[in-house]
């Protein structure tokens, strides 16, 4: 352990936290994945990470209040031909349509649970959104998305946006009614 405290005081800083970052790929991530019945190393790890992006295959994020760093769930399945050497559809486990269902009914199921744990009136919205994607398995984007169809609340719900004021500096902002919106509170009428 000296000797990384002395390497890391005589280097670069950013050289430094390059060996350090390659060093972790190719040593400690390689275990961690085996650990997990996943032999292969970080690289084939990155590869397949940016498939499951692109393909809205999971869902990451690191602002839902109940978990510590990176939350990552699935948000689709791929179902893989008989032969199994071919992609046969990817099944998304509640897309836009499926989430767009009562979407006020489950927002306000995900603002209590979170006004629970916050014990404010006003939620912050990239928590909001967290909280929601997490308990009904969907991808951000369907989230904002049916957040522009629905801010002006209905009949049963009453809807209080503010405007964002201030972030954390990896929270991606919600966007409604082209505003940066940071607080949501949800009321049912």
């Amino acid at each position: 352990m000296d000797d990384v405290g002395l390497a890391a005081t005589s280097e670069e800083p950013t050289e430094f936290s390059k060996k350090f970052l390659l060093k972790i790929n190719d040593y400690v991530l390689p275990i961690l994945l085996k650990k997990q019945g996943l032999a292969f190393d970080y690289r084939t790890h990155r590869t397949l990470w940016s498939f499951g992006q692109e393909w809205k295959l999971w869902q990451s994020t690191s602002d839902h209040p109940e978990y510590d760093g990176r939350l990552v769930y699935r948000t689709a399945s791929i179902n893989l031909a008989h032969s199994g050497d071919r992609i046969d559809r990817l099944v998304f486990d509640t897309g836009l349509d499926k989430t767009r269902e009562e979407f006020l009914d489950k927002l306000y199921k995900a603002y209590i649970k979170l006004q629970r744990s916050t014990k404010g009136t006003y939620s912050l919205a990239w928590q909001l959104r967290a909280v929601f994607c997490f308990d009904n398995r969907c991808q951000e984007s369907v989230f904002d998305r049916l957040m522009e169809e629905n801010y002006t609340g209905s009949d049963k719900y009453e809807l209080a946006l503010e405007i964002q004021r201030q972030r954390g500096q990896y929270d991606r902002p919600l966007r409604v009614g082209n505003r940066n919106i940071g607080l949501v509170r949800v009321l049912k009428k």
